[in-house]
């Protein structure tokens, strides 16, 4: 096995360890460093970025201030459902 082969191997036994360990709350899981993040970041893409009712009206006031319409403006921040699924 090449030095980073063993490399990747000896890591993916330390990740497999460390997540198998019991959970710091009864029911939770073990997490890496970065996890959280990699998830949201999943979850984000696929379903795009959650804003605030106050923050989506500063959004379309923005647009509108630079010509773009009310139903342009829906569609090219609210995924509909085709969207979400390509």
């Amino acid at each position: 096995m090449a030095g980073s082969e063993a490399l990747a191997a000896d890591l993916e036994r330390l990740c497999a360890f460390v997540t198998a360990s019991p959970p710091g709350t009864p029911g939770g899981t073990v997490l890496l460093p970065g996890e959280i993040e990699r998830r949201t970041r999943a979850e984000r893409l696929a379903n795009g970025i959650p804003l605030d009712p106050n923050t989506l009206d500063q959004v379309r006031g923005a647009a509108r201030s630079v010509g773009i319409s009310g139903p342009e403006i829906d569609r090219a921040i609210i995924p509909t459902e085709t969207q979400r699924d390509s």
